[in-house]
């Protein structure tokens, strides 16, 4: 499957946006719950944390006992800004079942 992506003319992410990420490599479904500096990556930009629709992450929203967001343990993930893409501001009602957390890879 080929990597995603990013479109550089997408607007930073924004807590609330929901985004897809490339997860062993398939591509995951997920939520925007914190964009900003990521303490154990000093000086690297901006880092969003992604609460995941399954539990393919590595925590659950606390890194290194600093609590960034809330999520489920293992649904929890950081990625740079700009390796997401933006898939809409949605709420679950206004998706419906059409999307899926997990796509295909």
């Amino acid at each position: 499957m080929p990597p995603i992506v990013p479109n550089p003319n997408q607007e930073e992410p924004k807590v609330g946006d929901r985004v897809c990420v490339m997860i062993d490599g398939g591509r995951v479904l997920g939520s925007v719950k914190y964009v900003g500096i990521f303490d154990p990556y000093p000086g690297s930009g901006l880092w969003c944390g992604i609460k995941l629709h399954l539990p393919l992450g590595k925590h659950d929203g606390i890194v290194r006992g600093k609590r960034y967001f809330t999520c489920e343990e293992n649904h929890g993930v950081f990625v740079k800004s700009d390796k997401i893409i933006t898939v809409g501001h949605l709420s679950p009602k206004a998706t419906g079942k059409r999307l899926i957390p997990l796509l295909a890879k």
